[in-house]
């Protein structure tokens, strides 16, 4: 499956609509591109993800919030008076060597200054070796942190990085449970990256005195999460942290409330997001997240003329703004753009390279500080926790900038 997205590309844009986007190293980089018509030849972009398959609805909430970012800014008129073009292939999210042939497509045929997308840290490992060979920059939206520790010039985390959610995630864990000796169970998805967070969850915690009474593995297939919930009530924790595809949270929830499991379950970031908590339904679940949701209430210049572009696709409920993931699953697209403003067209692969090492993305009402720099590919360095209020139907902001950190 191939789809191609020409867009009026974002160039940090004007200040009416987004502040502060661009090079860490260039105070001029905060002033807009050209608005006065396109030059002649696009910027090209790549992305794989899953389009089709069991996992489709993780790449197509990502293509739709990636186009809804890019319609809100079109009225800037592109980088440099550039367009920018992205092809989006389909890797079902399950195949890496599907995802490793994408990435060569886009390189040799489309002829991409960067390949984003990535949706399984199994996808991103797999294509490490071929960006090399290829020589062009790959945005990963989760990674195994071994793939950017130490820095790969060709690759960068545009998501979250699990491991890196460990140390907020018990700082705020420390806020709903005051038991003296506290049991602790997790739950996570077996792949490179969930496995990881998993192992250092468990150590940072039992170093804090928590007492890790499960730790539960679930297959990325899975359809039902009922052996694992059993599993989760016969330790009768009083946390459960999860690291699950977000349809299998709220089944899980129910049956912990419906056992007088009253633990509070907080999810990494990558698990759920404001339509999982709808769907929850619970004022003792949480959620980590790097950016804040698309609402009516959030003033940001930036959310604003997101919610904007949402609404020229006809997408104007608060839960729609939000599917999926929301505004973390468009991030590889947001950085991408605004690393081109700092790399003359056409952008090669290696220039992009270079103008990547020094991109900060700053978005008021979306994401605060997300930095690259050449001894670090992360990018985000804080979390907000969303929690829900089951009275209001609304998700409550628990708690903001946290540090990330996994010790």
């Amino acid at each position: 499956m191939r789809r191609i997205l020409a867009v009026a590309a974002i160039a940090c844009t004007t200040a009416a609509l987004i502040a502060g986007c661009g090079s860490s190293s260039s105070p001029a980089s905060n002033s807009p591109g050209s608005s006065g018509g396109t030059a002649s030849g696009d910027y090209n972009l790549g992305a794989t993800m899953p389009l089709s398959g069991s996992l489709s609805f993780v790449g197509t909430q990502a293509e739709s919030a990636m186009e809804a970012w890019v319609n809100s800014v079109n009225a800037v008129g592109g980088v440099d008076g550039h367009h920018v073009k992205i092809t989006f292939l389909d890797d079902t999210g399950v195949d890496p060597s599907k995802t490793t042939s994408n990435v060569v497509q886009l390189v040799t045929q489309d002829h991409v200054s960067a390949v984003l997308g990535f949706s399984l840290s199994n996808d991103c490992t797999a294509s490490v070796s071929i960006a090399a060979r290829e020589g062009v920059p790959i945005l990963c939206q989760n990674v195994d942190p071994s793939d950017i520790s130490p820095p790969d010039k060709y690759v960068y985390l545009a998501g979250n990085l699990e491991v890196n959610e460990v140390a907020p995630i018990l700082q705020f864990a420390k806020t709903k449970v005051t038991a003296a000796h506290p049991r602790l169970v997790i739950l996570h998805e077996d792949d490179e990256g969930a496995n990881a967070f998993a192992a250092k969850l468990a150590a940072a915690a039992a170093t804090d005195g928590w007492h890790v009474a499960g730790n539960l593995s679930v297959s990325l297939t899975a359809t039902s999460i009922s052996a694992q919930a059993a599993q989760v009530i016969s330790d009768k924790p009083n946390l459960v942290v999860g690291e699950l595809l977000q349809q299998l949270v709220a089944p899980l929830v129910k049956t912990m409330r419906a056992d007088k499991i009253s633990a509070p379950y907080i999810s990494e970031a990558d698990g759920l997001g404001y339509s999982g908590l709808a769907a929850t339904d619970d004022a003792d679940t949480y959620t980590m997240y790097p950016a804040q949701f698309l609402t009516r209430e959030n003033a940001g210049s930036g959310a604003q003329a997101w919610i904007g572009g949402f609404a020229k696709e006809g997408v104007t409920s608060v839960s729609d703004l939000n599917s999926g993931l929301g505004v973390e699953t468009a991030l590889p697209a947001l950085v991408a753009i605004a690393a081109l403003k700092h790399c003359a067209y056409p952008c090669s692969p290696s220039a992009m390279i270079t103008a990547l090492q020094s991109t900060t993305v700053d978005i008021p009402g979306v994401i605060a500080d997300f930095r690259y720099t050449r001894t670090s590919h992360s990018g985000i360095s804080s979390y907000n926790v969303y929690g829900w209020d089951p009275a209001t139907k609304t998700p409550v902001l628990e708690a903001s900038g946290l540090a990330a950190g996994h010790s």
